[in-house]
């Protein structure tokens, strides 16, 4: 019984730091591109904006942000950030980041984990307890 908990517990962790490095940043680009088009996220799938949250064009926003007013889309609230990731940082961003960002990978990855997910659910309810 330790022997399969070890193994189950092995495969699960790798499984995470897998999912960690390429679902997370498939999320992560698909976002970007939001806030690019200057969408809202509560209904970004709307091409006209969120009738919740009506937004103001991104020009009239980058005014506004130049004169040192809020941004009133709230989407330009954190600057972005230096990156020191020694090796590693250096893998995910040079050879690694190229590949999941583009669209037809990351929809494969969004998928990908959606059935993995489901598979995991499914695995779940055939344990005995």
């Amino acid at each position: 019984a330790l022997s399969s908990f070890c193994m189950y517990a092995a495969m699960s962790v790798l499984m995470l730091f897998v999912y960690q490095i390429t679902m997370f940043t498939a999320f992560a680009t698909l976002d970007t591109r939001r806030v690019d088009a200057n969408r809202i996220d509560c209904c970004f799938c709307l091409p006209r904006g969120c009738p919740c949250c009506p937004t103001v064009p991104q020009e009239e926003a980058a005014l506004a942000l130049a004169g040192g007013a809020r941004d009133p889309n709230q989407m330009f609230c954190c600057s972005p950030p230096a990156h020191k990731g020694g090796r590693i940082g250096k893998f995910l961003q040079v050879y690694l980041a190229p590949v999941i960002v583009k669209p037809v990978v990351s929809g494969i990855l969004v998928v990908l984990f959606s059935v993995f997910c489901i598979l995991c659910a499914w695995q779940t309810t055939m344990l005995s307890v």
